[in-house]
């Protein structure tokens, strides 16, 4: 029985002691707690040891239980330790500042990328697989895979980036971009700088129109294709390189650009198309490689800066006002395989003095060289077989036209064209003044025979004339005197259309 009543007592005391042992293992590491759970262990021991007293004389399991309930009032002072325990983030202090550490770290980096984020101004998306970041510097940068999206012309903001247009001052075109789309940067007026990526093949329709602050523009090898007019307007260019993988120079492409003075055409080039340099009026210089086939209608027109012109022999086609107005021109040589000097390929270029016209020419235009006020006297090859009275119109210089005797059409005499067989009086030289006598043999007077002759002043027409061609005497602004026969059947309307007499 006493044994029983051992194994009892230490049973209770091991049920007081086993709460104790998680604030007893927290030691050293805080120190308050620390001090209240020891005094607890002290209390807990004393009572213990009162138990095991009490125990050895209790006899009955009354008596037992009476000394259980006697141990309530430490139990409560040690349920109190237990409440002072630590929290885990305040078990150690190296753990808390390690994550006072990881949260100033986590504020930093936080500052950082809104940093980075204040940088931008706007981005968004420009084709399937086309991003687009304008930063505070004017940096636009296009970046992904495939083709920009067209702008579409008559939009309000054609561009999603149309309303930053001042701002634009750069354009990085990443490499994956292959398509920069119609109106892409269509009036970056403060635009410099253009950066193009190795991939791009294709440049849309006034991508780059009205970009005034762009000074220079290298175009990669990688592009074989433009759109109408895609520099056109960049009054502040001059200088612009072609890539090696163009051949067809588009339309317009830098037409208006006032400034550009030096332009590189590679050899893979075998067309210039229509308004390409129309109105660089400081391009001093152009060579056309010896690859190119046609040069399209106003490529060069008003080029007034332009002083020689060598068209290559491979060049088959000159579509009209090609050359047109430009003032400055002194040399012009035409190509041996050239057919056809169309309607006004010339007109207006008041510097040439001379042009010799190859023998491949069978035909001259309707003003091919009218008012090339400069030019003294041309020769017309032996296998011309038609030319337009106005060819020649207001050339107030020239005194001379020479047919070679091989021809087997037209004729000259005393510096004037006929037919072959004299009848029909072909062109008149309009640097020629004074008075002028309609040979007897002359039956009809071509359309524009007279065109732009300011200087004759009269005009005594022969007996064997029975036509006069519509605008015969056009232009004739000098002319005070005319004489008509009698035998004249027929004349045109508009004959003598803004003629004096």
């Amino acid at each position: 029985m006493e044994r029983v009543k051992r194994i009892t007592a230490l049973l209770l005391s091991l049920a007081l002691l086993l709460p104790l042992l998680p604030a007893t293992a927290l030691g050293a590491e805080v120190e308050e707690e620390t001090f209240v759970v020891e005094e607890a262990d002290e209390a807990t021991a004393e009572e213990t040891a009162v138990d095991e007293t009490a125990v050895e004389e209790v006899t009955t399991d009354d008596t037992t239980a009476d000394e259980a309930q006697e141990t309530s009032p430490e139990s409560s002072v040690v349920e109190e330790a237990e409440e002072d325990e630590p929290s885990e983030a305040e078990e150690t202090g190296e753990a808390t500042g390690v994550e006072d550490a990881d949260n100033d770290e986590v504020a930093v980096v936080a500052e950082e990328d809104i940093a980075t984020v204040s940088d931008v101004v706007a981005s968004g998306t420009c084709g399937d697989n086309l991003t687009w970041v304008l930063d505070e510097d004017g940096v636009l940068t296009i970046s992904g895979t495939g083709e920009m999206t067209d702008g579409v012309s008559g939009d309000d903001e054609p561009t999603p980036w149309y309303r930053y247009r001042h701002s634009i001052t750069s354009v990085v075109i990443d490499d994956g971009v292959t398509h920069i789309g119609d109106l892409a940067f269509n009036m970056c007026d403060n635009l410099a700088n253009v950066t193009f990526g190795s991939d791009v093949a294709s440049i849309g329709l006034y991508a780059f129109n009205y970009c005034e602050s762009l000074s220079t523009v290298t175009i990669p090898g990688s592009v074989t294709t433009f759109g109408y007019g895609v520099f056109q307007y960049c009054s502040g260019l001059t200088k612009a390189t072609i890539g090696s993988g163009v051949t067809t120079i588009g339309e317009g492409l830098f037409s208006n650009c006032t400034s550009l003075i030096s332009v590189t055409i590679p050899s893979s080039v075998t067309s210039i198309g229509r308004s390409a340099f129309n109105e660089c009026t400081s391009l001093t210089k152009v060579t056309i490689p010896s690859g190119v086939t046609d040069i399209g209608k106003y490529a060069f027109y008003d080029c007034t800066s332009l002083t020689s012109v060598v068209i290559p022999d491979s060049v088959t086609s000159v579509e009209s006002w090609a050359f047109g107005n430009c003032t400055g021109l002194t040399s012009v040589t035409i190509s041996n395989n050239l057919t056809l000097i169309s309607d006004y390929t010339f007109s207006g270029c008041t510097g040439l003095s001379s042009v010799a016209i190859p023998d491949s020419v069978t035909s001259i235009g309707y003003g091919a060289f009218e008012n090339c006020t400069g030019l003294t006297g041309i020769t017309i090859g032996s296998n011309v077989t038609g030319i337009d009275g106005s060819a020649f119109g207001g050339c107030t210089s020239l005194t001379q036209i020479t047919v070679d005797p091989e021809n087997s059409q037209f004729c000259s005499e005393d510096g004037i064209v006929y037919n072959k067989e004299k009848t029909t009086i072909r062109i008149y030289p309009a640097g020629r003044g004074g008075s002028y006598t309609v040979p007897d043999t002359v039956t009809s007077i071509g359309s524009n025979t007279f065109s732009g002759c300011s200087l004759l002043t009269s005009v005594s027409i022969g007996s064997g004339v029975t036509k006069i061609g519509d605008y015969a005497f056009q232009g004739c602004t000098g002319l005070t005197s005319i004489t008509i026969p009698g035998n004249v059947e027929e004349i045109r309307p508009r004959a003598f259309l803004t003629a004096q007499v």
